[in-house]
């Protein structure tokens, strides 16, 4: 194995770089810690290397220099072996969300089906970010190497996992609870530090590949180098690398999704009867939105009912579902290719391709001052597919429509019909597909190292760093409106007796006539909508087109921090001296958004939206203080207390001040117990306090459905206040509702308030046996919030005593008589202070390892057991809140168990991965538990195996060969609906059967 080269006892930077040290607390402390610990063995606790260099180690939570075990912040470590274990070559977020402390909704997977379930737009496809405890990836802090990066995208902080070279990886440390004292704005559920190789020092080659075992979609392949070298009698080093990685698409065709519908339960006889108001159905269709057209769906058929069309633009009779949801979907016997299937549009996993180029060196001038730079730059494409545009009600004249079947014609017209209702998903126009191109560039660079004083001797690290990242967003096959209300309106010229548009037909224009304001300088081109093919390619060009926004993230930090002790001057009766940091930050944000005309013009079916820019800057001043109060005394073997402060000034969000306060004792050898108590901020981003006004597209399920009314006791008599029609249905089903959003400039930091408090048991008498357990509380006041549609429609409705009337207002319902009416045509949404959340709970650890024969076995466990998450959508009302623990994407029980053995060049491994039954329906409070059935996705345990092996070859050069299979025994998806499995909070359920994965790494 190539490694850095050995560092003399004196140098003063092995301070950062004992990973022996960091194994050892990997094995004793923090909720991921297993998963380092069942890859790197912790050494036992009488081992005098580990003992050494732990006597002077930074790491994630503290710049104060100290032995790993004495900080009271628990902290986890995930070394490269269990992320490459985990796939992480081709999706880190996925690979980290295995950790129990982690939530599911990080990776590249979830960020496409957020993408394909409308809850982030389109221009989210190809993103992975780390969700800590499922607060949501804003308030998780991400470093690299303990500083800033850029973020990947103008709509959130969070950096974009994939701008990391994963062959770089050396491990991940993580923390729980605030840690904005030490770090800053948006480490309120905790930091995830993700520390890069160093000192490499020859070259690696390295190529892998994966392939879902179920079907052909999903190959993964990627290959990379590292080339290092050592220079100036290992002073300094300069290392290079390189990665490519392409990600196959995958759709739901691969992950057994089955187009499964919740349909009403014909053998439910009414509310409380305990029998299930919906039951899941597989093969779920719409013919309402059929790529052949339908219409009569809203009495324009004069009495004849409801018909779709084939091919060849005859009418048939529209099929009569089985069972129905109510609205759009049904089971059918009979539609066969004129339905449409949601599994057939979507893409699970996107095409991804990402590329890598990474430079770092650094130069040791002396023993006290090293110089170092970095320069990162990564390019991520991806490449996803979207239903097609559906449009509803499209006017169609049955008198003089071009198109229109003669004898169909007649009918109607015979029947006193004149307007047609035109229902249609596009098909022939084709797939939206979106094209995500995101490439980012970072750099940082400084000086480090320490210097004596007379009173103590200080570690220094000057530092600044730039970042940019640059996004590209294509839609393609977007639709035209103005263009597609013109070609639809087709007649024939009684001058030439051609097909043409009526705008360009003038005997043809009736009194008041307005022409429609098409895109384009060409002629309109008349279009056929009566069957899947009828239409012309000349016609589909013409309703259709290509959008290109781009958008751009700038980062600009610039600090110091200095540390030390007070040795020199100070040493606590019966303790040890005082540790002490502090330093300063300046950071500059700035980001923006350039959209394409089309979409702000309003033509497209895509939400209209405008071009912006925003930023702000902060300055920050930083101090901590470690105290060891007494060392090596009767039942004090160690007391140690700490506190920090961090005090910042926001251009936009004025001041705020969060800390930190901590304490360990151990009262005998081998258990210590440790607590924290913090206040952490995150101030608004930018997107969230510098959005513009623009309109926006939304699904919204209307709370007054009736198939909806039962899921909170107050709806019925609050929808019947609001003007509800008797068994009203929304006619569209809620799909495509236009509604206005805007930033906040007005907007405070959010105040977050945690604490931990465990133990960490090493006993003498069983070497190498190491359990934690820490609970963790946090709380998060006036959290920032999107007051979505959906969230609006149901609090509008859901409150005790009567309807909201300020939610209410953000709502605008249809009043003209007819079969919209009462429908949601519209409304507002924002970003405000309003909210609050809540988690809690338990995360255990247990590790084992021992010789075995000629190798070494290691045995671990990693557990998360979450008492409490709660989203209060108005803090100022307590009884209104969601419960999600225990609801889909938040399992109760997570949890990692792992078995290792090593001997000589072989390594082989198995992984257990848990997590409980989750329910597929609101769970709060008030909540009927008959909506649905089955109603929860029963427990998992999915099966790992690894193995690797590494064959010397000449002198330093080897060859590691690995292998593993995830999922190994196909664990299925449990039953649910389609549009729930590819849920952006993403439930973690393997979605894909076993993928098997090989590997192939020569060093020389």
């Amino acid at each position: 194995m190539i490694q850095g080269p050995a560092t003399a006892e004196s140098s003063k930077f092995k301070i950062s770089t004992s990973l022996l040290a960091i194994s050892l607390f990997a094995g004793l402390t923090g909720v991921a810690g297993t998963a380092h610990a069942q890859d790197t063995p912790a050494p036992a606790p009488d081992d005098s290397a580990a003992t050494e260099g732990a006597s002077d180690i930074v790491v994630t939570g503290s710049r104060i220099g100290r032995p790993v075990l004495d900080l009271p912040t628990p902290v986890g470590v995930v070394s490269s072996e269990t992320l490459g274990a985990n796939n992480a070559q081709f999706d880190i977020g996925r690979a980290l969300a295995q950790q129990p402390a982690i939530g599911f909704s990080g990776s590249m997977q979830q960020s496409q089906q957020s993408g394909a379930s409308g809850s982030r737009g389109e221009n989210s496809g190809g993103l992975a970010v780390v969700d800590l405890r499922s607060l949501g990836s804003n308030r998780t802090l991400v470093l690299v190497n303990g500083k800033r990066r850029v973020a990947g995208a103008t709509d959130s902080a969070a950096l974009d996992l994939n701008s990391i070279n994963p062959n770089l990886i050396e491990r991940v440390e993580i923390i729980t609870g605030g840690a904005s004292a030490i770090y800053g704005s948006d480490a309120v559920s905790g930091v995830v530090n993700i520390i890069t190789k160093d000192d490499f020092d020859g070259v690696r080659l390295s190529f892998s590949g994966s392939q879902p075992a179920r079907g052909p979609e999903g190959f993964t392949y990627g290959g990379s180098i590292v080339a290092g070298k050592n220079f100036a009698q290992g002073r300094g080093n300069i290392t290079v690398a390189a990665d490519y990685t392409k990600v196959k698409e995958i759709t739901p065709r691969q992950a057994d999704m089955r187009n499964n519908v919740a349909m009403i339960n014909p053998a439910d006889t009414g509310p409380n009867d305990g029998i299930p108001d919906l039951i899941i159905v597989p093969g779920g269709e719409a013919f309402q939105y059929s790529g052949y057209g339908a219409v009569g769906l809203r009495g324009d058929t004069g009495g004849l009912g409801a018909f779709v069309f084939n091919d060849d633009g005859t009418p048939r009779r529209a099929p009569t579902p089985l069972f129905t949801d109510g609205s759009l979907f049904g089971k059918f016997d009979n539609c066969g290719p004129a339905c449409f299937r949601f599994d057939d549009s979507i893409s699970i996993v996107p095409d991804i391709e990402r590329y890598n180029l990474n430079l770092s060196t650094h130069f040791d001038f002396s023993d006290n001052v090293r110089a170092y730079f970095g320069a990162d730059y990564n390019n991520t494409s991806s490449y996803g597919r979207g239903q097609p545009v559906l449009r509803a009600a499209q006017p169609i004249n049955i008198a003089q429509n071009a198109f229109l079947n003669e004898p169909f014609r007649q009918q109607l017209l015979a029947a006193g019909a004149t307007t047609l209702a035109l229902d249609r998903l596009y098909t022939d126009v084709g797939l939206r597909f979106s094209q995500v191109d995101r490439n980012s560039l970072s750099f940082v660079g400084g000086l480090k190292g320490e210097f004596e004083t007379g009173f103590s001797d200080l570690r220094y690290d000057i530092y600044g760093t730039y970042g940019r990242t640059k996004a590209k967003f294509i839609g393609y096959n977007r639709m035209l409106l103005p263009n597609l209300r013109a070609a639809l309106d087709a007649v024939v010229d009684p001058g030439s007796g051609q097909i043409r548009c009526r705008m360009d037909v003038p005997s043809l224009q009736p009194v008041g006539y307005v022409r429609p304001a098409i895109v384009g300088s060409g002629p309109c081109v008349p279009f056929n909508p009566f069957g899947s093919t009828a239409s012309s390619q000349e016609a589909r060009d013409f309703v259709s087109t290509t959008t290109v926004s781009n958008a751009f993230v700038r980062q600009t930090t610039a600090g110091f921090s200095l540390s030390g002790d007070s040795s020199k001057f100070l040493t606590m009766p019966g303790g040890g001296s005082i540790g002490i940091a502090l330093g300063a930050e300046y950071r500059k944000e700035r980001n923006g958004r350039t959209t394409d005309p089309l979409i702000k013009a309003g033509v497209t079916n895509q939400a209209s939206s405008q071009d912006y820019e925003g930023g702000y800057h902060v300055t920050e001043l930083f101090g901590e203080l470690s105290i060891p109060l007494l060392t090596d005394m009767p039942f004090a073997k160690l007391l140690s207390v700490e506190g920090a402060v961090r005090h910042a000034d926001y251009s936009h969000a004025g001041q705020a001040t969060s800390w930190k306060a901590g304490a360990i004792w151990e009262p005998v050898d081998g258990f210590r117990l440790r607590a924290t108590l913090s206040r952490a901020i995150r101030a608004p981003n930018i997107f969230e306090a510098f959005r513009p006004s623009e309109g926006q597209t939304t699904n919204v399920n209307d709370p007054c459905s009736q198939n909806n009314l039962g899921q909170n006791p107050n709806r019925a008599a609050n929808c019947a206040a609001l003007g509800r029609p008797a068994g009203f249905v929304p006619v569209s089903g809620g799909i495509g509702v236009p509604f206005i959003v805007s930033g906040n400039q007005d907007l405070r930091p959010e105040v977050s308030d945690s604490w931990t408090a465990g133990f960490v048991l090493t006993p003498n008498f069983l070497p190498g046996l190491q359990i934690s357990a820490d609970w963790f509380d946090i709380k998060i006041e006036d959290a920032i919030s999107f007051l979505s549609p959906q969230a609006i429609a149901e609090n509008c409705v859901d409150r005790a005593g009567g309807p909201d009337p300020d939610l209410c207002a953000l709502i605008t319902r249809d009043t003209t008589p007819g079969a919209n009416f009462f429908s949601i045509t519209g409304g507002r949404s924002t970003y405000v202070n309003t909210s609050k959340l809540q988690t809690s709970g338990l995360d255990t650890q247990v590790f084992y390892a021992r010789p075995l024969g000629e190798g070494r076995i290691s045995a671990n466990l990693a557990f998360t057991y979450l008492h409490r998450l709660r989203t209060f959508t108005f803090q100022a009302r307590p009884d209104l809140y969601t419960v999600l623990e225990g609801f889909y994407g938040y399992p109760k029980y997570k949890g990692v168990v792992g078995l290792n053995y090593s001997v000589g060049g072989l390594t082989v491994g198995w992984q257990g991965r848990y997590q409980s039954s989750q329910a597929l329906t609101d769970i709060s409070p008030g909540i009927s538990r008959e909506l649905l059935s089955p109603d929860r996705t029963g427990s998992r345990f999915y099966n790992d195996i690894s193995a690797s092996y590494t064959l010397p070859m000449n002198g330093k050069q080897e060859a590691k060969f690995s292998f593993g299979v995830t999922n190994l025994l196909n664990e299925k998806l449990p039953v649910m609906e389609s549009v729930q499995v590819i849920d952006p909070s993403g439930g973690g359920f393997d979605q894909f059967g076993p993928v098997i994965r090989l590997g192939l790494e020569v060093n020389f």
